[in-house]
């Protein structure tokens, strides 16, 4: 039997990814999360890192992003 994660559509093939190099980039199917130190001046807000070849349930083909 193959392993049916093999046949889910990548990170690279979703609207809400956004590349940032050649197999790495950010999820932008949510707001940022905080991502940061103490105290609260030192703060960042980041959009989950993913690698192109990441997969997940919330895919959306490059082109149909929209609320759901």
């Amino acid at each position: 039997m193959s392993d049916p994660r093999l046949n889910h559509p990548t990170c690279a093939e979703c609207a809400y990814f956004q590349s940032n190099g050649a197999t790495s980039g950010t999820c932008h199917r949510y707001p940022p999360s905080f991502a940061g130190e103490h105290p609260a001046e030192h703060h960042t807000w980041r959009f989950p890192a993913v690698t192109s070849f990441s997969w997940c349930g919330e895919f959306a083909p490059d082109g149909n992003a929209g609320p759901r």
